[in-house]
């Protein structure tokens, strides 16, 4: 990649995902398959910050990543002795430096994530402006500073790797927390097997440590990554080790069954087919489609807990007779190019969707 390119995900981040090769597993939620690529070559944007900004958030990955290195060695090698994983945790982070290493290495994540480009596409820019780019980013760093240094740490050993998305931090904003039911400030994988949660007070006190292994179902972890930022951008593929991507794609894929992202694919895929043919019955066919999609969606906003039901039912079954269809005819799986290639959108699908997975999903 170019000088002008940057990871919103640290590399340090990425690689406890992958093999020796530096290969992750990736599921591809819009293309609906799975394939191993170069994990380097995911997560990244084109030149959405300063130099200056660049060079603060390297010094705070090259701080935390030895730090987050020896605090999942000794989590992972402890993971059938609670007390033992808890007391090495403890050791580890009573350093000052160390607990404020990690905590910086969340807070850059949530700072120099993909929501900041992505909003300035989403309100109709073709390219990034980017001063307005680093102030967005100073201002999340501000409110991380602010918020993620007041909390306790739980860390939580999962029995299962889990998956990381293109949002690794979750943070309270995106779900109106912190609340009783949801006390955490902020989520965020430090590895597949340990998942790490700012925890304010009265839930914890500041700089308390807990270990847990295993209470965090590995479902919470999984779907969060899913989720992405609730209400605004859902992850549209999510990288596991190689070594477990049979499972994890067949659980993703299982989990968005007729979600935006499973439609997306399919209708595009469906539409470059219809194009194929003049006959304007096979044209009003999509036409038909996507006004009932639209309707089901619009319903289910307010929807009670029965009707809401039926209608997730609807659109699982909508979504999966038209892939089933297009699958059937040998229909290509990905139609990426058109959206890539437009003068409007392509620069925010770019960003969304790279390269290599469209690559990896059409067998090349």
């Amino acid at each position: 990649m170019s000088g002008q390119d940057q990871h919103y995900i640290s590399r340090c981040l990425i690689k406890r995902w992958a093999d020796d090769n530096d290969k992750v597993g990736v599921t591809c939620l819009y293309h609906r398959g799975s394939a191993t690529v170069s994990g380097m070559r995911l997560h990244w944007v084109k030149s959405a910050w300063s130099s200056e900004q660049e060079k603060r958030w390297a010094r705070i990955e090259n701080q935390a990543s030895p730090v987050v290195d020896a605090l999942v060695d000794a989590l992972e090698s402890r993971a059938d002795n609670q007390k033992a994983a808890q007391q090495a945790a403890e050791r580890l982070l009573s350093d000052e430096m160390n607990f404020t290493s990690l905590i910086d290495f969340a807070a850059l994540h949530h700072t120099r994530s993909l929501w900041v480009p992505l909003q300035q596409y989403l309100n109709g820019r073709t390219t990034l402006d980017k001063t307005e780019a680093e102030a967005a980013s100073e201002s999340r760093w501000n409110y991380a500073q602010e918020s993620y240094h007041k909390c306790g740490i739980d860390l939580s050993v999962l029995a299962n790797p889990t998956t990381l998305g293109a949002v690794p931090v979750f943070d309270a904003q995106t779900w109106g927390g912190p609340k009783p039911e949801a006390p955490q400030q902020f989520m965020m994988p430090l590895a597949p097997r340990v998942m790490m949660f700012g925890t304010p007070e009265p839930g914890r006190s500041e700089r308390e440590i807990r270990v847990v292994i295993e209470e965090n179902p590995l479902e919470t972890a999984f779907m969060m990554q899913l989720f992405g930022e609730p209400g605004f951008f859902s992850s549209p593929y999510l990288i596991c080790p190689p070594s477990v991507l049979g499972e994890t794609a067949c659980a993703a894929l299982g989990h968005t069954t007729g979600s935006g992202a499973h439609w997306h694919g399919q209708q595009t895929r469906f539409e470059r087919h219809q194009m194929t043919y003049a006959n304007p019955h096979r044209r009003a066919d999509i036409e038909q489609r996507t006004q009932k999609h639209l309707d089901l969606l619009a319903r289910l906003e307010t929807a009670q807990v029965v009707e809401r039901e039926q209608i997730e039912d609807d659109l699982r079954d909508m979504a999966s007779t038209l892939q089933a269809e297009l699958d059937k005819i040998g229909m290509p799986i990905c139609g990426c190019g058109y959206f890539r290639n437009d003068r409007e959108f392509g620069a925010m699908w770019r960003l969304i969707m790279p390269q290599v997975i469209c690559d990896a999903m059409n067998g090349r």
